[in-house]
């Protein structure tokens, strides 16, 4: 679908664009255009493909209360730093039973806030550095968690620095104040 095209059909995003979609992360809006599948009936997706994985396709109904739950604009460099110091500054939802904070935090990835996501991330890191000390085993739900917050983090925060992944986690670290410090945010 052409620019034009798209701007008639009032899409908040175009061709070429980069957005985040769910947990799936960064990806590239590679076509919008009409598909019929199965009992839906025709409506107008966006195709995305993942920054992580070329190889994945998305079709995404373009329709506005999908578009504005499910996908959003990747962060700016400023907003990155906002992110970050909103993290800090988020109210503990740390839940002790498993399953209630697996639900919860998965919910947490799930929204899309990128300040939400590295407050999980903080999270889950010094629980499992707790946990560690006290020779206790991590969760496996707990550390796919974990793994899925770094990636959604790591990812949005490469791309829009221009960074490599691995270092992510020391530009965090070095944004924080340090009267906050890096003592409470921990990877």
């Amino acid at each position: 679908m052409t620019e034009q095209t798209a701007a008639k059909f009032n899409h908040p995003y175009k061709v070429d664009d980069y957005v985040v979609y769910r947990r799936s992360g960064v990806c590239r809006i590679v076509d919008i255009r009409r598909e019929n599948f199965s009992s839906l009936g025709e409506k107008e997706y966006y195709v995305m493909k993942a920054l992580c994985d070329e190889r994945s396709k998305f079709y995404v109904p373009a329709d506005l209360d999908v578009v504005e739950h499910c996908i959003r604009r990747v962060l700016s460099p400023d907003e990155v730093k906002t992110a970050i110091a909103r993290a800090e500054s988020l109210d503990d939802r740390w839940d002790d039973d498993s399953d209630t904070r697996t639900a919860n935090f998965g919910r947490i990835l799930a929204g899309g806030s990128s300040a939400e996501a590295l407050w999980v991330l903080k999270a889950l890191s010094l629980y499992k550095k707790k946990l560690k000390g006290e020779n206790k085993k991590f969760y496996d739900s707990d550390s796919k968690l974990l793994n899925e917050a770094e990636r959604i983090v790591t990812e949005e925060f490469s791309f829009v620095l221009g960074i490599k992944r691995e270092d992510v986690i020391p530009y965090i670290l070095s944004c924080i104040d340090g009267n906050n410090a890096a003592g409470n945010m921990i990877f």
